[in-house]
């Protein structure tokens, strides 16, 4: 059965036992970390992104990835995005 992308997030963190607060805090320290806080999700940022009503930058999915403790690929996935290496970039 198919669910929305945001749906999809939203159950990764209930899984996990994560409130929207506990992503706000630890994808604050991952963008203290590498001084860009491009990195934090606020609360109000990751509820759009649970309702479907924004995307999440790379920086953000790579939080989210940190956080959720699952590969960036798997989340992009989600979105319907593979990532492979073509044959020429193989070669070179």
């Amino acid at each position: 059965m198919w669910h929305p992308l945001g749906e999809q997030l939203r159950g990764i963190r209930e899984k996990r036992s994560l409130t929207m607060k506990d992503v706000e805090e630890q994808s604050r320290r991952i963008a203290e970390a590498r001084q860009n806080m491009a990195y934090l999700i606020t609360t109000g940022r990751l509820s759009q992104i649970e309702n479907s009503n924004s995307l999440p930058s790379v920086y953000k999915f790579a939080s989210l990835s940190e956080v959720y403790q699952v590969p960036y690929v798997e989340l992009l996935r989600n979105y319907g995005i593979e990532l492979t290496v073509s044959p020429a970039a193989r070669a070179a």
